[in-house]
């Protein structure tokens, strides 16, 4: 080994001296401060000069990006709490933390299966249709405790279950939303990890982008890992900024990977299918881009851009989980940043592990609370339960859009909005009269 250690080093330093090999690696680590290059550049050039240099292209989850939104990405991933990974690069995964994402869903004591009281031999039934002991049984195999996964591109938007089963489950009946089985929603051509089948061999296991639950077999198309990376890490890109409600494989943010660029203003894009044989093909579409509903690349991140977005999605009908294709609040912010190459947390509750500045509100008063909104203007707001985009409105007063069911307004009425909601924040109120700004937590910003 000694002799072996000193080879190696003579080898590299010819390699050195010979111009084989740079003295400098221009790779950032995900564990670098992201910006701080970036930070340093602009003191050494004024803006907007021909010498300013521009950010270096850079791929996370297989996509061209900006460095710094690329950078911001990793350090969202490097916080495993955030729930978000590079599916293009997995990281091991134990059959005992299979097991626990598996195990994770309890029935309440009183429950309902599409508005009809179940018994507890169903919910047995169903549970046990989880088929956790796949997991469980890799967990104590002697020759490795990690699971190897198999690799799906999803074909259609698809719901995400915490048990595998199609039915709404509620506490009681005749719910509008609340289905406590409706976990998140998978947006066709994304790629996911499978770790299991559920015992009836209609579900996988699957983990996502930012989240993790039982999807139906129908709805993933598998395929070996050099097609996954490879169908994941096109050289060009085509996103939906402005999707069309009538056509159920449209969705904001949706990213899918191009072929061609076609001199007639369309792009030849690779829609992901299904075979008989439950494996990957794809269909080559033409799409039209540069009419405000599609762009190629990512969005240059710019507030006035995430107000657009944002607004041209108001009116849309709220779906609790992405139910049917619809969004939720932290549904739509994430959407809504996936146009410029972010990628945020599922829920609400790990949006504080977002790598972006996360400005603390706790102890601040109504009024600190409020100049910090006005002077976050493209960035996120939230308090336990719900997430809202900021933007700018007449006057320059503080408007929020976001999927919400409803509030009170100011004649404390309740507003039974249950749609994407455009509204000015004095205009927030809960039941107990208090403006929103006296419950909002956490303000994220992206600051290039």
């Amino acid at each position: 080994m000694y002799f072996r250690k000193h080879f190696l080093c003579i080898l590299i330093m010819i390699c050195l001296l010979s111009g084989c090999i740079p003295e400098t690696v221009p790779e950032l680590s995900s564990e670098a401060e992201p910006f701080a290059e970036t930070a340093e550049q602009n003191e050494s050039s004024e803006p907007g000069s021909e010498t300013e240099p521009l950010p270096e292209p850079k791929r996370f989850m297989g996509k061209i990006m900006d460095e710094r939104i690329a950078l911001l990405n990793e350090k969202t991933v490097s916080n495993r709490q955030s729930g978000v990974r590079d599916v293009t690069r997995p990281d091991p995964v134990s059959g005992i933390s299979v097991y626990e994402m598996m195990n994770r869903f309890s029935f309440p004591d009183v429950s309902y299966r599409n508005d009809r009281l179940m018994t507890e031999e169903e919910k047995e039934e169903l549970l046990a249709n989880r088929n956790v002991m796949e997991a469980l049984k890799a967990s104590l195999s002697s020759y490795s405790p990690y699971m190897e996964p198999r690799f799906g591109i999803v074909t259609e938007n698809a719901d995400l279950k915490m048990i595998p089963t199609s039915e709404r489950i509620t506490k009681a009946p005749g719910e509008r939303e609340n289905d406590l089985n409706q976990e998140s929603g998978l947006t066709i051509a994304s790629g996911v990890l499978i770790y299991a089948e559920s015992s009836d061999g209609q579900f996988y296991f699957v983990l996502g982008e930012n989240d993790y639950g039982y999807v139906l077999k129908e709805s993933v198309a598998l395929c070996d890992q050099d097609e996954f990376v490879s169908y994941l890490s096109p050289d060009e890109i085509l996103v939906t900024v402005r999707p069309d409600p009538f056509d159920p494989l449209d969705r904001l943010g949706r990213i899918l990977p191009v072929s061609e660029i076609k001199s007639s203003g369309t792009a030849a894009v690779r829609f992901p299918k299904r075979d008989a044989d439950g494996r990957l093909a794809l269909s080559e579409v033409e799409v039209p881009f540069g009419d405000g509903k599609h762009v190629t690349g990512f969005l240059p991140f710019d507030p006035s851009a995430v107000r657009t977005i944002a607004e041209s999605m108001v009116g849309t009908e709220y779906g609790w989980g992405d139910r049917g294709n619809l969004y939720d609040c932290s549904a739509f912010a994430g959407a809504v940043y996936r146009c410029f190459g972010i990628y945020l947390p599922r829920n609400s509750g790990d949006f504080r592990f977002f790598g972006g500045e996360v400005i603390d509100l706790k102890g601040k008063s109504f009024e600190e609370k409020a100049e910090l909104l006005s002077g976050s203007v493209g960035g996120i707001v939230l308090f336990p339960g719900h997430v809202m985009v900021i933007t700018e409105g007449e006057s320059s007063k503080t408007v929020l859009i976001h999927a919400v069911k409803g509030w009170y307004n100011t004649a404390q009425e309740y507003v039974d909005a249950f749609k994407i909601s455009k509204t000015p924040v004095e205009e927030l109120f809960s039941a107990d009269g208090s403006n929103w700004i006296d419950r909002f937590t956490t303000i994220l910003r992206c600051r290039f």
